[in-house]
């Protein structure tokens, strides 16, 4: 499917999902279904389901055309700043939003990925459950958005601080700032980690992929 064709797909369902008329979980579902070639389209295959009806896939055309529910999807909220992570299928980008004057983390798919529903499906599971999580230790999802020229991601407070990958580097190497680390310190930010865990577990949601690059210290000691 053409990148411009995806980005249509992908601004119906999440139309749909701002107007209310599907849950994330069931517009990935329908993404997946689109990649493995059971309708040309989202809007027809979410028919044929039987998931909407014709006065719903009207209302999302329209919210598509006159920027209504659908506007926090019209790629005008956010103004994308620089780079500031990456992984093996998303970037993370700094971004101001503009209606409120913030500055926020974004997530995306790398371009080679944003091409494909499979990926893009199991993107939007991972927005839906990230934004079910609120626990202290665990970054919180602000919701759905366009991102100008990189398609559909999803907003989260900015954290600033070191990752624990560098922190134990410096204790490994025995650098000045180790004295700053010691025992009973470490193994208070494993609490942390080990709270936030247990959180998410009690709420269905596995992680996956816990390693110190991806846990954030921030100034004031918090995981």
């Amino acid at each position: 499917m053409r990148m411009n064709a995806m980005e249509e797909q992908a601004h119906f369902g999440c139309t749909a999902v701002a107007l209310g008329l599907m849950d994330l979980g069931r517009y990935g579902e329908a993404m997946a279904r689109l990649g493995a070639g059971e309708a040309e389209t989202l809007r027809a295959l979410l028919l044929d389901l039987g998931w909407i009806d014709e006065e719903q896939a009207a209302a999302v055309d329209r919210a598509l055309v006159d920027g209504g529910p659908g506007g926090a999807l019209s790629g005008e909220r956010l103004e994308p700043i620089e780079e500031i992570g990456r992984g093996a299928f998303g970037r993370i980008l700094r971004a101001r939003d503009r209606r409120i004057g913030r500055t926020v983390a974004v997530k995306v798919l790398h371009p080679r990925y944003q091409r494909r529903p499979d990926v893009m499906a199991r993107f939007l599971v991972e927005a839906q459950l990230a934004g079910r999580l609120t626990h202290p230790n665990i970054v919180p999802v602000f919701g759905l958005e366009a991102v100008p020229g990189m398609g559909i991601g999803y907003s989260m407070k900015e954290v600033a601080g070191h990752s624990l990958h560098e922190l134990l580097s410096i204790v490994r190497q025995g650098k000045e700032d180790a004295r700053d680390y010691p025992l009973p310190r470490l193994v208070g930010y494993l609490r942390q980690v080990c709270q936030a865990v247990a959180y998410a577990h009690a709420q269905g949601v596995i992680h996956r992929d816990i390693k110190p690059h991806n846990v954030l210290i921030t100034g004031d000691g918090e995981i």
